[in-house]
């Protein structure tokens, strides 16, 4: 971590250091010695750009954007724990289709939504899964964002403790990670994203317990989101076959061109999903396009992410089993996901959605 980025987690602890336009698309971040002053942040093509004399100066991400990022991931992760924890329910009667928003509340973490049960009564605030924790949202995902990034649980321990004044066992930030990083990835899934027409599939090695594990993937050439993935003992078709429609039910639809190795069991994998698919519409194509790979046509892509995978393992010292790996995947590949999503097509129009533009309204 940079110090630009440890000054953004800085900045954002300011209070409404961050305020979102009407487009979604553009963003104002407070100055960090002025508060009257506002630097634009907006998203230009594929990459966050501030119209500070930093990010002039250097074209990197200055301290304006590393805030706006983590003010996107923590609306992200207070958003997809809403429907854990059951908000609208009253939690004296248990009644829910009688709960109606009746104004807010403020305090200094800003304004919370109330609600107004109206078959006991009993007026309350929206409750969500960082009800009764010790510690503040910001800390816990700062934790998952530093841990998925490939610091240790032990160093992410004294990260919190010198930066935050947090006092917290590595053991309880491993509980964070299992929890909350399941939570992103049940709401990754929910998200309405069109994937593209070309796809990449490959399979790589894994050792979980001292023994070899395959780790397969799924990825869209367009957009370089996972689209599927999948843990197996063997490599054979079946587990082609099954990483394959995985994608397919994720997405929707067929795909027109997957790219693959030259390992057999996927041509058998698509022959036989594609013959499926022509039953039923016959009109359907698929092309198959498999290695060698020259040129413009290759798995880079699948290949660069299992090298992030394998590079983070490795920091981990070893895994002692495939529960475990499957539990660190399952908020990797979303975090992966998040910051790969285009946001002014996916996070700012969710928030925009979620949060009303005038709290009093």
């Amino acid at each position: 971590m940079n110090k630009r980025e440890l000054r953004g987690l800085g900045l954002i602890e300011i209070k409404d250091s961050v305020k979102p336009t009407d487009d979604g698309k553009v963003f104002l971040v407070r100055s960090e010695t002025d508060p009257n002053v506002w630097y634009r942040v907006s998203w230009d093509d594929s990459k966050w750009v501030c119209e500070c004399s930093d990010f002039l100066k250097k074209k990197k991400k200055c301290k304006h954007i590393w805030c706006l990022i983590y003010w996107l991931l923590l609306r992200l992760l207070n958003v997809s724990l809403k429907d854990e924890a059951n908000g609208n329910v009253c939690p004296k009667c248990g009644s829910s289709e009688n709960v109606v928003k009746r104004g807010f509340r403020y305090n200094l973490s800003g304004p919370k939504q109330t609600y107004y049960c109206k078959d006991c009564g009993k007026r309350f605030t929206e409750r969500n899964a960082f009800l009764r924790m010790k510690n503040d949202a910001l800390i816990i995902l700062t934790a998952l964002d530093l841990y998925f990034k490939g610091l240790s649980l032990r160093k992410i321990r004294d990260h919190l403790r010198q930066i935050y004044s947090c006092n917290v066992h590595h053991t309880t930030i491993l509980k964070w990670i299992k929890k909350y990083g399941r939570l992103v990835g049940e709401y990754m899934r929910k998200l309405d994203v069109e994937f593209g027409d070309r796809w990449g599939a490959d399979e790589t090695v894994i050792k979980i317990g001292g023994r070899e594990m395959r780790l397969w993937a799924l990825m869209d050439y367009e957009t370089k989101l996972l689209i599927a993935h999948k843990i197996s003992e063997r490599r054979s078709s079946e587990e082609a076959e099954d990483l394959l429609r995985k994608g397919i039910e994720r997405s929707g639809r067929m795909p027109l061109e997957v790219v693959t190795d030259g390992f057999s069991g996927y041509h058998k994998a698509l022959e036989k999903i594609t013959q499926e698919n022509n039953n039923k519409e016959t009109e359907a194509s698929l092309i198959h396009i498999h290695g060698p790979l020259v040129g413009e046509i290759n798995n880079n892509l699948v290949e660069r992410f299992f090298g992030e995978v394998k590079q983070r393992v490795a920091n981990m010292r070893g895994i002692k089993n495939k529960e475990s790996f499957s539990d660190f995947l399952e908020g990797y590949l979303s975090i992966y996901n998040i910051h790969k999503l285009k946001p002014e097509m996916s996070l700012p129009m969710i928030f925009k959605r979620e949060l009303p533009k005038n709290p009093r309204d």
